[in-house]
Order: C-alpha cells, then sequence, then structure tokens
C-alpha cells in the first residue's frame, strides 16, 4: 500500500517542468500576470514578484522584500525555495545563492533560472 505521501509525489512528478524554454514561460506568466511569490530560506521568509525573465542569461529577477534585515539574511541563505499560487494552481522551485542587481534604478535580486 501506497502512502499519501508517495502518490502526492508521484501525481506532481506528471506537472514538472525540465525544458528551460517551459520553465522561462512559466516563470515569464508569474511576471506577467503579477503573482505574489513566497521566498523561503533557512533563517527566513519574505513576499516578491517576479522582476524580469533573462533565460540568454540563465537568469531571472526579482524584488527585495520590505524589510532589510530579511533581504541580507537571504543574500547568505544558500538556496532559495518559491512558492506561487496563481489561480489554485502550486508552482514550486528552487534555486541558490541570491545576488544584488540594480534593475530600473532599485536594487533586485538575481537568480539562476532553476534547472
Amino acid at each position: 500500500m501506497m502512502g499519501i505521501g508517495v502518490v502526492e509525489q508521484n501525481s506532481k512528478e506528471q506537472f514538472v517542468k525540465r525544458n528551460k524554454l517551459a520553465i522561462c514561460a512559466t516563470l515569464r506568466d508569474l511576471q506577467k500576470n503579477d503573482i505574489t511569490v513566497m521566498v523561503n530560506h533557512a533563517r527566513g521568509q519574505f513576499i516578491s514578484k517576479i522582476l524580469d525573465v533573462l533565460p540568454d542569461d540563465n537568469l531571472f529577477v526579482f524584488d527585495l522584500g520590505g524589510v532589510e534585515t530579511e533581504n541580507s539574511l537571504a543574500l547568505y541563505a544558500g538556496d532559495l525555495a518559491f512558492v506561487a499560487e496563481p489561480a489554485g494552481a502550486k508552482v514550486e522551485f528552487k534555486s541558490s545563492i541570491a545576488r544584488t542587481v540594480n534593475f530600473q534604478g532599485l536594487q533586485a535580486f538575481t537568480v539562476q533560472v532553476p534547472p
């Protein structure tokens, strides 16, 4: 008998996107639809939005959180987990090692497009 967690994981697997173009399209949809993204890390979490997707550079840009200490913690957290729920369909992905960039005159984070 399979446990619920195993069944849940197997059903999620059918929706996993592994193609870079499909992943970038999903990120762009989150950006275009102005969907809020929860960014979690070992030291905390914050709410953000995707600002730009740069597939040629294998990067995407997202907004800093509202609290400076949370932003500092995120910079040194290593792995970041992102969760969004557009129209009831949960989107989850991970990336690592954020850095800050200047985006349209304001500070923002950038990380690699998830694999």
